[in-house]
């Protein structure tokens, strides 16, 4: 109905409001209809004839469920702020009209999706290398082409340093939580543990390695 309203609407100023007033609404029913879409799931296994491997599916659901819910409680701010390269990566790229809760929903349902989304909106800068890790990261790169910061504040306190680059580095999270929300990566890459050496071209040819890796493609922690 708000955005019927809006077509009615003379005052340019208060257009914002309205427009602000359905994406929330939306965001809340897209969470609403997957909460749904568990419950239902939920029902159909029967606890009473599950196996072990459909225990495991239901406690998952119930996992989702529960992030669901508090997704949907939570407001959560995001800010996306430019380094360097000037290619005005905004807020409104990277998540389109969706608010924070929707955002949140998003990565606590499939991080690696999440993830995966986010580095493809990269791929216009044409670099040979990204990251997305969160700030508590060692991160040593060489021959940027385009950086940014992405903050999330309320439910989700956090910052990722986002990087796409040409050159060769290393990002280290030794001794910290691994796993997609909190490192994601992209490009010419060598792991050993929680540190992982990115290649340039000259040396990924050298090694014969000519197939770009993408850390959400696998299990990652």
């Amino acid at each position: 109905m708000c955005c019927s309203q809006i077509a009615h609407v003379d005052s340019a100023p208060v257009l914002p409001s309205y427009k602000k007033r359905c994406v929330h609404r939306t965001s809340n029913l897209l969470i609403i209809t997957a909460l749904l879409v568990v419950a239902v799931l939920l029902l159909a296994l029967s606890p009473s004839s599950q196996t072990t491997g459909e225990h495991r599916s239901t406690a998952r659901l119930r996992g989702l469920a529960k992030t669901l819910r508090y997704a949907m409680n939570s407001e959560v701010d995001i800010v996306v702020q430019e380094r360097s390269g000037g290619f005005g990566f905004s807020r409104e790229e990277l998540f389109g009209d969706r608010d924070g809760k929707a955002v949140y929903a998003a990565m606590r349902m499939d991080e690696a999706v999440f993830m995966k989304q986010l580095k493809d909106k990269l791929r216009r800068t044409k670099a040979w290398n990204y990251v997305i890790a969160k700030s508590d990261s060692i991160i040593d790169v060489h021959d940027i082409v385009a950086s940014f910061t992405i903050t999330m504040r309320g439910a989700l306190n956090t910052e990722y340093l986002v990087i796409a680059f040409n050159g060769s580095g290393t990002v280290d999270r030794r001794g910290k939580p691994g796993g997609h929300v909190n490192w994601s990566l992209r490009g010419h890459l060598e792991r050993d543990g929680m540190r992982v050496t990115f290649f340039n071209r000259t040396q990924a040819e050298e090694r014969g390695t000519h197939l770009s890796d993408d850390s959400c493609s696998s299990e990652f922690s």
